[in-house]
C-alpha cells in the first residue's frame, strides 16, 4: 500500500517545490511592505 502511493507523494513534493519560489517572491514583497511601513511610521515620529 505505501509503496504502490509513493509515486503519488513524489509528484506532490515535485508540485509543492514548483510552488515554493513563488512563496519566496511574496515573502520578499512582504518584507518591502513591512519596510515601507517602519519607514513611514519612522517620519510621522520626525515630523510630530
Amino acid at each position: 500500500m505505501n509503496i504502490k502511493d509513493s509515486p503519488t507523494n513524489i509528484k506532490d513534493s515535485r508540485v509543492n517545490i514548483k510552488d515554493s519560489p513563488t512563496n519566496i517572491k511574496d515573502s520578499h514583497a512582504n518584507i518591502k511592505d513591512s519596510f515601507m511601513s517602519i519607514q513611514d511610521s519612522l517620519q510621522q515620529f520626525s515630523f510630530t
